[in-house]
């Protein structure tokens, strides 16, 4: 998982990291709290800002419209900035990044807390977008998810790859369509087009990512996709895929279209926002209007193309910020609103489906009360309908928006404290925009039960009912339960309200209580029925309840793609619940050679992991590779009564090689150590035991270079013994002056062929040379077990060990030989090796062969698939060469065993080698 490019500054004996690319000018602390990773953000200039320019006076409208419905600050350290509506109006969909990630869906006219959460560790922000009954989102090696509103268990799954970063997703209007767009590095980045009816991709477009990659917006007929690079827009027509549009950029920002694709937003960092046009043929500028700010940084358009708008920053001469919103007709290029009272830069914006209702978030004034963070507008009039009003209605940072298609409802996100500070923590904000109706009763929320109900069990369905109009309400509350695979109605219920005052809730208790039929789904609908209902959107709400057990095996996390010979290494599995009950279970990890036959197996035991948690579970049996080649592992989970059965195995192949490798090949930040305030003397250095005895050769060092821009050099490379715990800096084995670097994002090779004596660790030295230049930058890897062995230092600091990631540098030896070859006796066998059972199934007889080298000790054992013993088959001392021990299907005990799974472990000196075999009866 990439965060962003990062710089290690290094200053006395502190460190920080300074994001490059995807969010310039911001900064991260990472610390850890409770073993988990935190990161706290921050953006420069903190502290007081005295200012000579300042706006003008607040407006104070007398008869502002709309009104805040519910606020959710419960952030657990994250921060709410990406939000997407239901076209209706009745739901919204929001990602928390930072901290806690996950995906939330809210009911507009609910309560202050979610329908239902998706948690998801990522890195950076999580993307995305929503139709009027599905979500989706997508984040950095995460792919791309789609969710019905009514529960959290996704219902498609679309992979870009390995190591792409998803960077945005976006529906067509009626969600039958959905794109999305991923970057793997600087070169490279796709758009993938889907059939969510059909259940088909429709195509998959290569581009390069100019500098860096915003986002992607579908026209709402489906016709049309734009792609927001740094350096340009690409615009492509769907279902063909053409490239049909290759328009100009520059900024940070996700351009915008219309519903028809004929319109399309961006703003600049050069202070214009910019309407392009499809005249049949091409796009071309239809307006390019200066907004007289320094930089644009939000935009929208309506969905019929007829209204766009942006928001701005202006860096102002006393060291403050400030900012404006802007609408425009798109028409006539007539400037309809322009204003100003904001204390900070305007950060997000979003418009109505036509054009006639805004809404604009802020930072606020850093260090002082001023103007608005969220403000929103009529088309006819520049005074706003609604205000939330900085550090008196909110302290924070108000960092993303959404409307609904009517521009009755909308909804904000941010952070909780002002957004150039450093903290973490956010909010979201429900608002109704217009004075309420006469009469509009909504479900406000689904009390009981949650989404997990046991088979047997026995709940009160419990709803809240909100009145959000203005006269009193009298309705019927309903109450739903339906078997989803069979369709059948397994409970309704229905309950009276009379004269529910204006804003009031009632909270309704169905009768008589559910109890849960089976293992399976079910959608437990709400709603509430009144006769003169003027908004029919918020009537209902639903929850899928479920109930089965299903443990899902995500990745293979080690074994490393490549791994290093004669260094024990743990294998590592990534698991996730998608199942409703919480699991104790055992996973079993194998490893077989080239020819397929098993070298290892381990089993680990993972006790209690609840719904949706996800963990890397390291066994604790560690794998010796004693030859080089190509191998595969398998990780098998075993779980009683699994529902899904086929995603309980992951298998990889991986290559046993004699470079040292503490990284999985892919960075997740890039760092270096820069001259601050006034060191000199930089380098790093990492450390290797040797994993091969001397004497050898040091054969070669490779190194990653990361994939930021950099306009330094390395003065030399080298390889020392260990002098004292550290490296030994005057006097290197192997070395070379001004090795050539092979550019951003890719791994220099530098040779050698330095004969060695001894066994004293080695160390490998890069050094900077002592200039004002930028980089290059090594990349970090955190994946899986830290070795910690990687260090920097700097004059002025010494040598410092680098706790949080290992350095990508690898050493390779090779054995010095003198031509003389180990005798090997014809015959024998060339390693130990356990073979499969034969037959396999089996009954009631089945013979085991092993393969030994050379003589000694050998115990056979037979197990039961919970790790209980069952046989000791062989337990002596053999000669090298074949044997075959036969199984006879019987115990210790001499009783025969029941038909199954059971494993057979050979062990002989160290090793121990595991097998699976099957008895059927």
């Amino acid at each position: 998982m990439k965060l962003s490019s990062i710089i290690l500054l290094i200053s006395f004996y502190w460190i920080s990291a300074v994001s490059f690319a995807e969010n310039v000018g911001h900064t991260y602390q990472f610390s850890s709290e409770n073993g988990n990773r935190v990161v706290r953000i921050d953006t420069p200039r903190d502290g007081s800002i005295e200012s000579t320019i300042r706006p003008k006076l607040p407006i104070r409208n007398p008869s502002i419209l709309g009104q805040v419905l519910w606020i959710d600050r419960n952030h657990e350290r994250a921060i709410a900035e990406n939000l997407a509506f239901a076209p209706d109006g009745s739901k919204f969909f929001v990602g928390w990044w930072l901290n806690n990630e996950r995906f939330s869906a809210y009911a507009t006219a609910g309560m202050n807390s979610p329908i239902w959460t998706y948690r998801h560790e990522t890195e950076w922000w999580l993307p995305v977008d929503a139709t009027d009954s599905k979500f989706c989102g997508t984040a950095n090696e995460t792919p791309a998810y789609v969710w019905e509103h009514d529960s959290p268990l996704f219902i498609n799954e679309f992979e870009y790859g390995e190591r792409y970063k998803g960077k945005g997703i976006s529906f067509s209007g009626d969600g039958s369509l959905m794109a999305a767009v991923a970057k793997k590095n600087t070169e490279t980045a796709i758009l993938i087009v889907y059939d969510l009816i059909a259940g088909d991709t429709i195509f998959t477009r290569s581009f390069v990512p100019t500098i860096e990659l915003y986002g992607v917006d579908f026209s709402g007929d489906g016709s049309t996709i734009v792609v927001s690079n740094y350096g340009g827009l690409l615009v492509y027509d769907v279902p063909a895929g053409n490239l049909i549009g290759s328009l100009y950029n520059y900024s940070q920002n996700m351009a915008e279209i219309s519903d028809d694709g004929t319109r399309i937003v961006i703003g600049t960092f050069s202070g214009n926002v910019i309407l392009y046009e499809w005249n049949g043929t091409n796009y071309i500028t239809r307006w390019s209007i200066p907004t007289r700010h320094d930089w644009v940084r939000a935009l929208a358009i309506s969905a019929d193309g007829s209204t766009f708008g942006c928001g701005t920053i202006d860096f102002l001469s006393g060291g403050g910020w400030g900012g404006k919103f802007m609408l425009i007709d798109a028409n006539s290029g007539t400037v309809l609103i322009d204003y100003d009272e904001y204390g900070d830069e305007v950060c997000a914006v979003d418009i109505s489906a036509n054009g006639q209702y805004a809404i604009a978030a802020c930072y606020g004034l850093l260090d002082g009360t001023y103007g608005d963070v969220v403000t929103c507008f009529r088309r006819d009039t520049s005074i706003p309908i609604f205000r939330l009003l900085d550090d008196i209605d909110e302290e924070g940072s108000i960092m993303g928006v959404a409307i609904s298609d009517s521009g009755n409802y909308a909804a904000a996100g941010g952070k909780e404290i002002h957004a150039r500070i450093m903290g973490n923590g956010g909010m979201v904000y429900s608002i109704k925009i217009n004075d309420p109706l006469d009469n509009d009763i909504a479900t406000a929320s689904i009390d009981e039960p949650g989404e997990f109900v046991n088979p047997g069990e026995s709940v009160i369905p419990t709803a809240t009912f909100i009145n959000v109009g203005e006269n009193n309400a009298s309705f019927t509350a309903n109450c739903t339960i339906t078997d989803i695979d069979s369709g059948i109605v397994v409970y309704s219920s229905s309950f009276v309200i009379s004269d529910l005052p204006s804003f009031s809730t009632s909270v309704v208790y169905f009768s008589p209580d559910f109890t849960m039929p089976a293992q399976g789904r079910y959608r437990l609908e709400i709603a509430a029925d009144m006769a003169n209902d003027e908004d029919l959107s918020n009537n209902d709400l639903s929850l899928v309840l479920r109930s089965w057990h299903d443990i899902k095996i995500l990745d293979a996390v080690a074994p490393f793609d490549e791994v290093t010979y004669n260094w024990p290494m743990f294998p590592i599995a990534h698991i996730k619940n998608f199942g409703s009950y919480t699991e104790s279970f055992d996973i079993l990890a194998s490893i077989y050679d080239s020819t397929d036959i098993l070298v290892f197996s381990t089993q680990a035991s993972v006790y209690n992991l609840m719904p949706y948690v996800e963990e890397e579970i390291q066994f604790g049996e560690e794998w010796n590779p004693e030859e080089n080649g190509t191998y595969r592992v398998e990780f098998e989970a075993f779980v009683f009564d699994d529902y899904f059965p086929d995603d309980n195995e992951v298998s990889k192949y991986f290559e046993v090689t004699n470079e040292m490798i503490y990284d999985d090949g892919v960075p997740e930040v890039d760092i270096w150590v820069n001259l601050y305030p006034a060191s000199t003397n930089r380098k790093f250095a990492q450390r290797f035991e040797l994993n091969i005895p001397a004497p050898f050769n040091i054969t070669n060092v490779r190194f990653y270079i990361g994939d930021v821009n950099y306009t330094g050099f390395f003065d030399y490379i080298g390889v020392s013994k260990e002098l004292g715990g550290l490296p030994d800096t005057n006097s290197f084995l192997a070395y070379q002056a001004n090795p050539p670097l092979s550019g951003q994002g890719r791994w220099t090779s530098v040779d050698f062929d330095q004969y060695v004596a001894d066994n004293r660790p080695l160390w490998v030295v890069l050094h900077w040379a002592d200039r004002d230049d930028m980089g290059p930058f090594i990349g970090a890897d955190e994946t899986g077990i830290l070795e910690l062995q990687s260090y920097w230092y700097a004059d002025g600091a010494g040598w410092n060990q680098y706790m949080w990631r290992d350095w990508m540098i690898r050493l390779t030896l090779q054995e010095h030989t003198t031509g003389l070859e180990v005798e090997h006796i014809a015959g024998l066998p060339r390693k130990l090796a356990l073979c499969q059972n034969h037959p396999n199934p089996f009954n009631p007889n089945t013979g085991i062969q092993f393969e030994l080298p050379n003589p000694g000790y050998v115990k056979l054992e037979i197990f039961s698939l919970t790790g209980a013993k069952v046989r000791t088959l062989v337990d002596s001392y053999f000669d090298a060469g074949y044997h075959t021990a036969v199984w006879d299907g019987k115990s210790d005990f001499n009783k025969e065993v029941a038909s199954g799974v059971y494993y057979y472990r050979l062990t002989s000196g160290q090793h121990r080698i595991t097998r699976k075999m099957t008895m059927l009866k």
